[in-house]
């Protein structure tokens, strides 16, 4: 396992200028693995018995310029392609979006924003006060076993102020860090179909993205057309209240609008309901009856035909949508079936691994008012307090990043070495899976072979780094205390 994890953290070491940078981005990550609570940088410190002084260092990390957070995306991507086997239908790769709102009472954090949030569950508050963050896994699997490991994320509300800032009048060597972004005007929707895009750079791989009725929207399906339409497919569960038009082709291939031909999607399930196939499926591991009919039509203000899969599955009626009108819509029913594999990667995310559990703040930041949707950067006149906040917002979204690669790690070990996880687990647990372990075990087994086979890391030499770093009574039992 631990030889895993020094060969993925090798590939890392091109992206940083300085040797000492990378040491460090090595101790943040077998932190983010081998903590056992989430405390912060405090944590990761305590579990790794680092000397009190890494903590400033660790903490400075996260605003340094010796490396770009580009560069680690790309190469954490293409780790994960070389170390897990991809899911891959009709030699598409299988992409799951979606977003994660996080409440942050923190007056000086920036990117802070009131958000909605749609939720059945009484407990929950109507609107927070936080972050939301836009992550992509990629399907994965291994012995029949299914996850969706995070690869891409990044803060979609709030930012377009910060990424705007722009002056002329910056000192030689910054521009780079406040370069416009192209992003900065999309909409979250848009935003979240162009995380898909830049996967798509990264691997040069054809994709499916898959998302739930949230991103069901026109300028979705506009923005995976301008990525590639021959490299995006995006499918999504269609809104109650959807009306599709029936259409014919012109002689220059483009489709017409019939507007007389209006059709309310989900009465279909009651106008054509004799029309319906049945066929037993693979849902969930399990086989299934469903009935499905298909319907290609227009919608919104796309200009291009949209499948649309009205399915009725047990008690529940519901409708998919893709932008592949050859697309099988057995195969748009599977592939939607993978959705909820990103909820049980958000649980890992933030309960086992910590991964939004940040309070990086800057001092310029104006005080967040809560008779506002989000604060109002007009006040920051100062190139050194933009570039102050860019730094900040850096620093938080390098955070998530890097919790994100804890999450993945420990999935992949999950994956692909479940029998050693389960040889090297001293716990106790009233149902085993042998083929399936959860990535909470996989942690507890990490700790446990680090804390009784300390030795083992000379080994490996990204985890030999850590010794430098350490306390001299590492794990050893202090009479002088006592």
């Amino acid at each position: 396992m631990y030889k895993l994890i020094d060969s993925i953290l090798t590939k890392f070491k091109p992206c940083f200028k300085r040797e000492a940078t990378f040491q460090t981005f090595v101790i943040l990550v077998i932190g983010m693995l081998l903590r056992k609570d989430t405390r912060g940088i405090s944590s990761i410190v305590s579990a790794l018995r680092l000397k009190p002084k890494c903590y400033f260092n660790l903490i400075h990390f996260f605003r340094s310029k010796a490396y770009e957070l580009k560069d680690l995306k790309k190469t954490w991507v293409k780790s994960v392609e070389e170390n897990i086997d991809i899911v891959k239908v009709n030699d598409y790769s299988i992409l799951i979006g979606d977003n994660i709102k996080i409440a942050k009472e923190a007056k000086k954090m920036p990117a802070i924003k009131k958000l909605h949030q749609d939720s059945s569950n009484s407990g929950k508050a109507e609107c927070i006060y936080g972050h939301n963050h836009g992550v992509v896994g990629v399907l994965a699997q291994s012995n029949g076993n299914l996850c969706c490991i995070p690869i891409l994320s990044e803060i979609q509300e709030g930012v377009n102020q910060i990424k705007d800032f722009i002056s002329k009048q910056q000192p030689k060597g910054f521009q780079k860090y406040t370069k416009r972004d192209p992003k900065k005007d999309l909409s979250i929707v848009a935003k979240m179909v162009h995380l898909a895009g830049e996967y798509i750079s990264i691997t040069a791989r054809k994709s499916v993205l898959i998302v739930d009725a949230f991103f069901a929207s026109s300028n979705a399906f506009e923005t995976a057309v301008n990525i590639g339409k021959d490299f995006l497919v995006l499918i999504v569960r269609a809104k109650c209240n959807f009306v599709g038009y029936r259409h014919s082709v012109d002689k220059n291939g483009k489709s017409i609008k019939h507007d007389d031909e209006k059709i309310k999607i989900y009465k279909l399930f009651d106008s054509v309901a004799d029309q319906f196939e049945s066929q037993k499926v693979s849902l969930y591991r399990k086989k299934e009856n469903i009935q499905y009919y298909c319907i290609d039509l227009l919608w919104g203000t796309f200009n291009e035909p949209i499948r649309f899969v009205l399915v009725k599955h047990n008690s529940e009626n519901f409708v998919l949508m893709c932008s592949d009108i050859t697309m099988d819509p057995l195969t748009i029913i599977k592939l939607y079936s993978y959705r909820f594999k990103i909820e049980v990667t958000f649980k890992s995310l933030k309960n086992t691994i910590g991964g939004f559990f940040y309070h990086f703040w800057c001092k310029v930041m104006p005080k967040c008012s809560r008779k506002d949707t989000e604060t109002d950067l007009a006040s920051i006149s100062s190139v050194k307090d933009k570039l102050s906040i860019i730094d900040t917002l850096k620093a938080i979204e390098i955070f998530v990043f890097i919790s994100c690669m804890a999450t993945g790690i420990l999935q992949i070990i999950a994956l692909k070495y479940p029998k050693t996880v389960w040889a090297k687990y001293s716990g106790w647990l009233r149902t085993r899976k042998p083929e399936t372990v959860s990535i909470e075990t996989v942690r507890f087994s990490l700790q446990e072979e680090l804390l009784w086979n300390f030795h083992k890391v000379n080994d490996y030499a990204t985890l030999q780094m850590i010794k430098n770093f350490q306390r001299d009574s590492l794990f050893l039992y202090d009479e002088e205390a006592s």
